[in-house]
């Protein structure tokens, strides 16, 4: 056995002290550490490229989730102003416009973007998406919505004689105006009805959308918020 390895180790010594054969072997070894070399750096940047783009998809999960739990906060919070003040102009047998009054402070006007829409439908949530787009509509219309009644209650109120004693107000109307003052109230009862109408029905299907997208969220990225509970449920 002993002057078997002898003999092949002797038979390498041969060759490889043959002339071009060490200069071949040494390319050759050199060539296939290169090229180990670059696989490895090629997996590396493989890695890297999939760590990057699962974590813009996060990033892309996160931002959506966010844009549609503020639209449900608004929407969420304006029907609960909007029933307040309804339970309050039927206990006075007033129109609604004649208490609606909102907060001074407007809400973010919030809008989705092609990659947001990109990514579900690349994730097989082609409904989701839609409902995401509408969300950000109903938040849009609501913001233009409010700011425009707004500026017509305050403009109607401040323009128009009246008395007021505490946070009730009386306007008495004469031949005169009558006919200036009935269009700006027309407008006001059928703006405030209108939202009171829309918005009611789209807080409880905003609040739909988050819980089912925080479901497919966790099926998509792999993440969510790990609890969302609402108060007004329990």
């Amino acid at each position: 056995m002993l002057e078997t390895f002898h003999d092949i180790f002797v038979a390498m010594l041969r060759i490889w002290s043959t002339s071009g054969v060490s200069e071949f072997l040494s390319v050759l070894l050199g060539g296939g550490v290169t090229l180990l070399a670059q696989f490895l750096a090629l997996r590396h940047d493989r890695e890297k490229e999939a760590i990057r783009h699962t974590n813009e998809q996060k990033a892309q999960a996160w931002a959506i989730y966010f844009k549609i739990s503020e639209a449900h906060e608004a929407l969420t919070a304006t029907a609960a102003e909007l029933c307040q003040h309804r339970q309050m102009a039927v206990s006075r047998n007033v129109d609604l416009w004649q208490v609606l009054q909102f907060p001074p402070h407007e809400w973010n006007n919030l809008t989705w973007e092609i990659s947001e829409l990109v990514f579900l439908v690349d994730k097989g949530s082609f409904g989701l998406m839609q409902r995401y787009q509408e969300v950000m509509w109903w938040l849009s219309n609501l913001i233009q919505s409010i700011r425009l009644y707004r500026i017509m209650r305050t403009e109607f109120l401040t323009k128009t004689p009246s008395d007021v004693i505490g946070d009730i107000g009386s306007l008495t109307m004469t031949e005169e105006n009558r006919n200036q003052i009935m269009p700006t109230i027309a407008h006001l009862k059928s703006l405030s009805e209108s939202l009171e109408a829309v918005v009611m029905k789209q807080a409880p299907d905003s609040r739909a959308l988050l819980k089912d997208y925080i479901i497919e969220m966790q099926k998509m990225v792999g993440s969510s918020p790990k609890q969302v509970e609402f108060t007004d449920e329990n």
